[in-house]
């Protein structure tokens, strides 16, 4: 009778310590969001009147994506595929300022920017990503569920053995 009550009071916690460790959100990236968003340039160093293809990916699937020149305004506007992948062919507008222009692209929340140089030679191309978050932290879930697991064990021992004890003392 005390071993069948001893297991499933062992049941019950274990069950219970897999229901606090399976209610914890799953940390889960969502597609486009893996942390490989690009945007490059066709020619980091074009002249005035010529054109260049912006190409993104890793932004949001079908997601309008705006594209702005650094104090300049909106130069465009194109649609991600659903793939989140983008190309948008931009002609530099005549007469126009020799010099590095930042170019940015954003779908609301990823947003990327490259550098050309405008009748110059060198360019240098960065990229930023604002991610959004996705899930939570199952750590310190995790780790109460454990404990609550494993203190529920100990108690089942330390109540067996005084159990033990007893029943020994009567004989």
């Amino acid at each position: 009778m005390r071993v069948l009550r001893t297991t499933r009071l062992l049941l019950a916690m274990f069950l219970a310590g897999l229901v606090v460790v399976a209610a914890a959100p799953v940390v889960q990236a969502q597609q486009g969001y893996a942390g490989g968003s690009t945007l490059t340039v066709s020619n980091p160093a074009p002249a005035c009147g010529s054109s260049v293809t912006l190409t993104g990916t890793g932004f949001k699937p079908n997601a309008v994506v705006t594209l702005t020149q650094e104090g300049g305004g909106t130069i465009g506007t194109v649609t991600t595929d659903a793939n989140g992948t983008f190309s948008f062919v931009w002609t530099i507008p005549e007469p126009c300022t020799a010099g590095t222009v930042v170019i940015q692209a954003s779908d609301g929340t990823t947003v990327l920017s490259v550098s050309i140089t405008i009748g110059g030679t060198t360019a240098q191309t960065t990229g930023t990503t604002t991610l959004p978050r996705t899930g939570s932290d199952n750590g310190n879930l995790l780790r109460a569920g454990i404990l609550l697991v494993a203190a529920g064990g100990l108690l089942v021992l330390a109540t067996r053995k005084r159990a033990t004890a007893k029943v020994g003392s009567d004989a």
